[in-house]
């Protein structure tokens, strides 16, 4: 068997080698994707330099602008997953992008994205995504609306773009985001079933009277916050493993997802880096 370098394979066992090899290194990751349990690494320092310069050397090589001069990286932090209200998160991205030498850090708003912002996106080198409780309709917003913003970040990716998320974030870059749904709301009879114009809560195991204000249910049993079912979503699965930030509800998710899921926890002041060769790497 000839290779394309003109050269000649010495056994089909050899050539099979070659092409898997070629496959894994065609499936690879095409740039770095780094997941942050939380913001503490983004202002950490080691030997005086912080930790984001690690961040920094997985940009490719930039071309070179007007005089000879490297063209400056650009970042985007997206904010939905705070609804768009957490301006002190992206002043901290900013603020530590900034000591890396990114020179512009845009904010886009996935519920209300502006054309500005957009092009921002098209051209960061690295792509934030914040924490905060909101990631599923962050996610529904990128992934399902008009502006196809998923699809925009997946494109960055594929040319080079770095990833980095944090918290619940990092977990939209992985397999599937969850969470626990809301609880229902008991349904409620017409006052008939009272005998008067009050209701009747049908559902729930507390001591509420029908028509009451529920003075029944106080102590421990009121205090207690319910939870739903949990649900799960597909989120961008460029990493291959399900990400989270809560060991617990980690391990509900794995029980729910089935035997053979992958799943990282990651550490409030810690994270892991998804490198090119298809590697996780612990940090700091």
């Amino acid at each position: 068997m000839v290779r394309a370098s003109g050269e000649t394979y010495r056994s089909v066992e050899e050539y099979l080698a070659a092409m898997e090899k070629r496959r894994a290194l065609e499936e690879s990751p095409l740039a770095c994707v780094v997941m942050l349990g939380g913001p503490a690494l983004l202002m950490h320092e080691e030997a005086g330099l912080p930790w984001l310069n690690r961040v920094r050397c997985e940009l490719p090589q930039r071309p070179l602008g007007p005089g000879g001069v490297e063209e400056p990286v650009r970042a985007c932090y997206i904010g939905a997953n705070n609804a768009d209200a957490d301006e002190a998160q992206f002043e901290l991205v900013q603020q530590a992008l900034d000591g890396i030498g990114v020179g512009h850090t845009g904010w886009l708003r996935v519920a209300t994205p502006t054309s500005a912002a957009l092009a921002n996106l098209e051209q960061a080198d690295i792509i934030v995504l914040g924490d905060g409780p909101h990631h599923e309709a962050a996610w529904r917003e990128m992934n399902d609306g008009p502006d196809g913003i998923a699809e925009r970040i997946r494109w960055r990716y594929y040319q080079g773009a770095v990833l980095l998320g944090v918290g619940s974030g990092a977990m939209l870059l992985g397999q599937h985001g969850y969470a626990h749904k809301p609880p229902s709301s008991p349904a409620v009879l017409p006052g008939e079933a009272t005998g008067g114009d009050s209701t009747l809560a049908i559902g729930g195991d507390d001591n509420t009277t029908p028509g009451g204000d529920g003075a029944g249910g106080s102590g421990a049993a009121a205090a207690a916050e319910p939870r739903g079912e949990l649900s799960t979503y597909k989120a961008f699965e460029i990493v291959p493993a399900v990400i989270g930030v809560d060991d617990g509800l980690l391990q509900e998710v794995v029980e729910k997802l089935g035997h053979g899921t992958l799943a990282f926890a990651l550490p409030e002041r810690g994270g892991f880096l998804f490198n090119t060769d298809a590697t996780f790497e612990a940090c700091p």
